[in-house]
Parts: structure tokens; sequence; C-alpha cells
């Protein structure tokens, strides 16, 4: 899919990067996603949906609850892309890599961002 696209562009330049896709969302997989990602830097989740009125969206919240107990927890990074039915090219994956190579950098990102969206 896209996600596997923009990966693979990152790789042949050198990035270490991987996609890990989520299958079913309950019973959340802690364990599974615990140990594909406790090695890495950061963990970039892209979701589709807002969940207004919460302070993150979905699956970002539950995967900051499932790395919590981590004593070395990697930073997760949300983004929202797709909103209103809008096209997720492997580009918009590749901004939100870029972006959160920044973050990392300052040690600290946002609670979530929307990507691919007029502003």
């Amino acid at each position: 899919g896209t996600a596997k696209a923009a990966v693979d562009v990152l790789r042949e330049k050198g990035e270490k990067v991987g996609v890990l896709r989520l299958r079913m969302f309950r019973p959340f997989p802690t364990k599974e996603i615990v140990e594909a990602v406790k090695n890495a830097k950061a963990v970039v989740v892209f979701e589709k949906c807002r969940s207004f009125g919460a302070p993150s969206n979905p699956l970002a919240l539950e995967l900051r609850t499932a790395l919590y107990d981590l004593e070395k927890r990697p930073m997760v990074v949300d983004f929202v892309i797709g909103l209103g039915g809008r096209d997720c090219p492997p580009t918009t994956i590749v901004e939100g890599y870029e972006k959160t190579k920044e973050y990392l950098k300052k040690g600290k990102a946002p609670l979530f961002e929307t990507l691919g969206v007029r502003k």
C-alpha cells in the first residue's frame, strides 16, 4: 500500500524505517506491538480519523498506553491524513517522516497534527 511505497523510497535513501500494519483494534495487540517497536526511536501513526474531545486520536492513544511502561519509550507521533476522503500519496507519508525527524531533534512532538489538508 501507500505506507509500504513510502518506506521503500525512504529505505532507498538509507533511512532505517519499517511498516507495522494493524489488523485488529480489539483486543489491542499490546504485546506484539511492544515487541515490534521496542528499539525504535519513534513510532509514527497515520490515522484517517479525528477524535474530537479527546487529547489525541484512537490509535495513537492506544499505542501511547501500550508503550507507557517501557523504560526506553519511543516517541509517538500522530498524523491525521485523508480527511474528507482526500487522497494520501506516499509523499504524505514521507512528509510525516521528515517532520518526525525534526520532532526527535527537538525532543517533543505535538499530540497530533494534520497532513494533506488545505489551509
